[in-house]
C-alpha cells in the first residue's frame, strides 16, 4: 500500500512540475524524454533490492491498511478491488473502441503512393478531421492544393519517424491502469504538445517558416475534434501556441537539474522505507 501511494504522489508531483516547465519555457528535443522519465523513475523502487544500502534515518509512511479494523478489512479491500477493476475495464474499452474506429477509417480510406511514400486518403465522411497519423499510418484529406497536402504529409511523417505514437500508447496504458489519477491526462497533453513542436520545427525547416505557418492556419479552422490516440495536423485549440513556439527562444535551462533532484529525493526516500521494512522484519 505504501509503495502504491508513494508512486501516485511522485507521478503526480512530476506531472505538475513538468506542466509548470511547459508554461515557462519552450519545449526542446529533451522535453519529451523528461515527460517519460517520471513514470519510469516512479516504477524503479518496485525493483529495488530489499538489501539496498541507504544513509540517514528511515522514514515510513503510515500503513493505511493497519488503521482499518480486522473484521472490516477484507470487505473494504474487496470493494476497492471491484471498483478498481470496473474502472480498468471502462478505460480499456475506450482505448479499444478508438483503435477499432481507426481500423474502420483505414479500411474505408484509399491508399495512395507518391514518390515511394504511402498514405491514406480519407473518405468524405471523415474529411473534416484533417490530417492525422497513428504509428505508421498517415491519413490525409482529399485536397486539390498539393502544397498544403505536402506540408501535412511532411508533418505526419515526422511523427512516424520519431515514433511518437509509442509515447501515447505508453500513456494510454498508464491511464488504463491508473484511471483514478486525473493528472495523467495532463501528461498526455504535454507529451502531444512536445510531439507537435518537434514535428512543426522539422517541417518548417523543409517547407519554410512562412509556408508552414500559412498551412497551419488555413487547415486549422473548420476541423472537428479527433480522438486523443492520434496526432492531428492542426486544430484551433493549439494553433496559437504552436505558432508562438515556432518563433520562441525560451528554453528549459534549469529543468533538468530540478528533475534530477526530484528523482534523487524520491529514490532515496523509497530506499529508506524499504530499508526500514527490512530491519523491522
Amino acid at each position: 500500500m505504501n509503495d502504491q501511494i508513494t508512486f501516485q504522489l511522485f507521478l503526480t508531483l512530476w506531472i505538475v512540475a513538468m506542466t509548470a516547465i511547459y508554461f515557462t519555457s519552450k519545449p526542446s528535443n529533451y522535453t519529451r524524454w523528461m515527460w517519460l522519465a517520471g513514470p519510469v523513475v516512479a516504477l524503479l523502487p518496485f525493483f529495488l533490492p530489499e538489501s539496498a544500502t541507504v544513509f540517514g534515518e528511515p522514514i515510513l509512511l503510515p500503513d493505511v491498511a493497519a488503521m482499518i479494523p480486522v473484521d472490516r478489512e477484507a470487505s473494504y479491500l474487496n470493494l476497492i478491488a471491484i471498483i478498481y477493476w470496473i474502472g480498468v475495464a471502462v478505460s480499456l474499452f475506450g482505448v479499444v473502441r478508438r483503435y477499432l474506429t481507426l481500423r474502420r477509417i483505414k479500411k474505408s480510406s484509399i491508399p495512395k503512393r507518391v514518390n515511394g511514400n504511402t498514405w491514406y486518403e480519407l473518405p468524405e465522411a471523415v474529411n473534416g478531421h484533417g490530417a492525422f497519423s497513428f504509428f505508421n499510418w498517415i491519413f490525409l484529406p482529399s485536397l486539390e492544393n498539393d502544397e498544403l497536402r505536402n506540408c501535412m504529409y511532411e508533418h505526419e511523417a515526422v511523427h512516424v519517424a520519431k515514433k511518437h505514437s509509442w509515447d501515447i500508447a505508453f500513456v494510454s496504458v498508464l491511464r488504463v491502469v491508473f484511471w483514478f489519477n486525473p493528472f495523467i491526462a495532463l501528461m498526455r497533453k504535454g507529451l502531444k504538445e512536445c510531439h507537435e513542436f518537434e514535428a512543426d520545427t522539422k517541417t518548417a525547416q523543409l517547407v519554410g517558416d512562412t509556408n508552414y505557418a500559412n498551412a497551419l492556419v488555413s487547415n486549422a479552422f473548420g476541423l472537428k475534434t479527433i480522438m486523443p490516440i492520434v496526432h492531428p495536423f492542426g486544430s484551433v485549440s493549439n494553433i496559437k501556441s504552436r505558432l508562438t513556439m515556432l518563433h520562441s527562444s525560451k528554453s528549459p535551462r534549469l529543468a533538468w537539474l530540478w528533475m534530477i533532484a526530484l528523482c534523487a529525493s524520491f529514490l532515496s526516500f523509497q530506499a529508506c522505507t524499504k530499508s526500514d521494512a527490512r530491519t523491522s522484519d
